[in-house]
């Protein structure tokens, strides 16, 4: 049963439901790094590629991500349309270990997708911060993801990667974890839902 429960859910997400964390509203906050990748063109290619053919291409996507992710300790929670949402907690080596993890997890990705799927670009966002980890939904629909400002803030940024044409893209708080050479300011930008400008850095090394 866990092993099911975490094809569905993640390896994270598929413990705590084990050990009986599945009530609506059993959630906790955690510190992680939220990283969400996305399909540039998506909706371009959706159009000229058969279903089949659309649905094999992802699913090699995912698999490139989801291994990417995986093989540096980071937990994919969920998949919105060519999107991949990933945590990867701080609870065991601090915020400076788990933006690391997660910025080896996107030049993995990237990497294998150079030879794989060389034609299917993608982009990489990557924010940290406090997350509400747990079951969200309805009584009888339930859905073990993390929300609120920082998964927000996440996503609002793989926009500006794609407007900025950069493919991985990170906030202030996480280059304050990174060394100096790994980032580079894009100067700041508006964010959607965020009173305040707020400056973006393009993660070098990815």
């Amino acid at each position: 049963m866990q092993s099911l429960l975490e094809v569905y859910l993640g390896t994270g997400s598929a413990g705590r439901v084990v050990v009986g964390a599945f009530q609506r509203g059993a959630t906790t906050e955690i510190d992680a790094a939220v990283m969400v990748t996305d399909i540039r063109g998506f909706t371009g290619l959706s159009e000229r590629l058969a279903p089949d053919v659309l649905l094999e291409t992802m699913g090699t996507h995912f698999e490139i991500v989801v291994d990417a992710v995986h093989a540096e300790g980071g937990d994919v929670l969920k998949f919105i349309g060519d999107s991949v949402l990933s945590i990867f907690p701080t609870e065991q080596d601090g915020r400076g270990g788990a933006c690391g993890r997660a910025v080896r997890g996107i030049e993995r990705a990237f990497d294998k997708a150079k030879t794989t799927l060389p034609d299917l670009p993608f982009v990489a966002a990557l924010h940290i911060g406090p997350v509400v980890y747990g079951n969200i939904g309805s009584v009888d629909r339930l859905d073990f993801t993390v929300v609120g400002p920082t998964v927000n803030f996440t996503s609002r940024l793989e926009g500006i990667a794609k407007t900025l044409d950069r493919r991985a893209v990170c906030s202030a708080e996480v280059a304050r974890s990174m060394p100096a050479d790994a980032v580079r300011s894009l100067g700041r930008h508006v964010l959607k839902g965020f009173a305040e400008t707020q400056e973006v850095f393009e993660l070098v090394t990815a």
